[in-house]
């Protein structure tokens, strides 16, 4: 027996605790427990991580590209079946700007994502407040319906009354009955409204919104301290969620035009084969001839780069003049809820007087019920001069960016950054300090060199010197060999051969580095890309090792 009394008393506990959470929801806690945890936020976030995986993935296009493979012949006409393994390496040394520019566009468009999905918070946030005023004014319309059913029940009750004494009474009892019904189908249609409204709502929260957690909740908010917190101003505009994912889409379609219009300029890089039979290392050349794709690709980006641009201005306009006829629209809902009131006030007193002249046959039942009607029309418009004032709250507060802020949603953005974050941090522990990238040099494995020597310098793959210059129109290639043997390349007025004033080299055993110092004649040893001016020398062996960091 004492242990059904313990379970029945912890059972009303937990009852009375849920009852007293679920009737203390307001809106701003409803939408920060729906909005964190629907999946319109999640796809968003996954969303951010993906474009995250596919910046690491442009950026890893930077680094060399090692494969090992096997050669096993199976049907050979002479020599050996000898099984032989290598190893081969490409690196891709410089591409004007092709590379770093669609790595600039896979940046982009991370913040691009993370500011759709701050977007996608505050729509959201939007559409489940819209659906609880919905609910509130059906239930505001509800409880009109219900206070004149009231009144007509009255009204009804005092004539059947009546009609026992006197018969003749009997068509204006079947008048009253008549305006009865139709309150109560009335009253069906706002139960069915509100019905809906709270549906709507289950979708989102849970546990479900009750109709007595249904309140004003800008009750505490008068119009002059949203103004005043929330103003209308070019900052704000830019600041909105929906205006900055915009622009980091325009930025981001610029800059896949930027990496279209490089993609016509030839790509220098370095290939290096080794087996157990030779090995070999290689200055690499390529570069489209022909290719018809080329040019409608860059109008195509072109052309979406110039709608992204129209479409980033209206949104500007968009969310200005929702703002400002928001501000507009809430003055003039106030305006329209004290003359409703007064009103209202008005005829209740009319009720009243028609109810009492009623009674002694100087008003008919049907100046009552037609006074019952004006009233109940008066109360209704008041509910919805009442609902459009919150609803032009809401929007004003949508328009400006802050129905987050007042909410106090979390940044559900940062979400999708966790997982980026904790291994760019990983990284940082492993690595320490990022170091500063050096120019590479051209070195050869052979010769000698002196210590002070000055190495040639290349131009690196990841200089950020050309991202700003403006595409200008295609240039003149021009490809040829020199005497010597040299690969010579030119485009316009741009010589890419390394250049260096003539410069001795000390010797150094095992290894050379080439140097702007005069070297002797007999001594003199050329590389892949030999300096202006001088004949390489066809007997000795040269070979350049892959670029390097310092």
């Amino acid at each position: 027996m004492k242990r059904l009394i313990r379970i029945a008393t912890v059972t009303a506990f937990v009852a009375v605790a849920c009852s007293f959470w679920a009737s203390g929801r307001n809106l701003p806690q409803i939408l920060r427990a729906a909005v964190t945890k629907d999946p319109q936020i999640v796809e968003a976030q996954a969303n951010q991580r993906v474009a995250q995986s596919t910046l690491e993935q442009t950026e890893a296009e930077l680094w060399p590209k090692v494969r090992a493979g096997v050669n096993q012949p199976v049907l050979k006409s002479g020599g050996k079946y000898k099984f032989t393994p290598g190893v081969e390496a490409e690196w891709r040394l410089y591409d004007f700007g092709a590379t770093r520019a669609g790595i600039e566009r896979d940046r982009v468009k991370t913040q691009y994502y993370k500011h759709k999905t701050s977007e996608t918070a505050e729509e959201l946030a939007f559409q489940i407040a819209s659906d609880y005023l919905e609910a509130l004014q059906a239930r505001e319309s509800l409880r009109v319906a219900k206070e004149n059913l009231a009144r007509h029940e009255h009204i009804v009750k005092q004539l059947r009354i009546i009609l026992e004494y006197d018969s003749g009474r009997r068509s204006e009892f079947t008048q009253a009955e008549a305006r009865q019904i139709q309150v109560q189908e009335t009253i069906i249609s706002y139960e069915r409204s509100l019905g809906l409204a709270l549906r709507r709502l289950a979708r989102y929260v849970d546990p479900p919104v009750t109709e007595s957690e249904l309140a004003d909740p800008f009750a505490e908010m008068p119009i002059t301290d949203i103004l005043n917190k929330y103003k209308v101003s070019e900052e704000d505009a830019l600041a909105h969620p929906s205006y900055r994912a915009q622009a980091r889409e325009l930025e981001s379609i610029q800059a896949a035009l930027k990496a279209a219009e490089r993609s016509r300029y030839p790509a220098v890089g370095l290939k290096g084969e080794a087996n157990t039979n030779n090995s070999s290392v290689y200055l690499t050349m390529s570069v489209d001839v022909f290719n018809k794709a080329t040019t409608p690709t860059i109008e195509l980006q072109r052309h979406q780069a110039q709608a992204a641009q129209a479409k980033l201005d209206q949104i500007h306009d968009s969310l200005v003049q929702r703002a400002e006829v928001a501000a507009l629209q809430m003055r003039e809902d106030q305006s329209r809820i004290e003359i409703s009131e007064s009103q209202a006030r008005a005829l209740e007193q009319v009720v009243v007087d028609y109810e009492d002249q009623f009674k002694i046959a100087t008003r008919t039942l049907l100046d009552v019920v037609n006074a019952y009607s004006e009233l109940a029309s008066v109360k209704q418009l008041r509910v919805q001069a009442q609902y459009d004032l919150m609803k032009a709250k809401l929007d004003y507060l949508s328009a400006t960016g802050n129905l987050a802020q007042w909410a106090k949603i979390p940044d559900v953005s940062k979400a999708g950054e966790a997982e980026v974050d904790q291994e760019n941090d990983k990284d940082k522990k492993k690595g320490g300090k990022d170091k500063a990238e050096q120019s590479l040099k051209l070195t050869s494995l052979d010769g000698e060199a002196d210590d002070a020597a000055t190495p040639l310098d290349l131009e690196s793959y990841n200089d950020d010197a050309d991202e700003g210059e403006p595409y200008t129109g295609p240039e003149q290639v021009f490809v040829h060999v020199s005497d010597s043997g040299e690969l010579i390349m030119e485009t316009g007025n741009l010589d890419i051969r390394t250049k260096a004033k003539p410069q001795p080299a000390a010797r150094t055993p095992g290894k050379v580095v080439a140097n702007n110092k005069p070297a002797p004649k007999k001594k003199a040893k050329s590389t892949t890309l030999a300096a202006d001016g001088k004949k390489a020398d066809k007997k000795s062996k040269t070979t350049t090792n892959p670029r390097r960091r310092r």
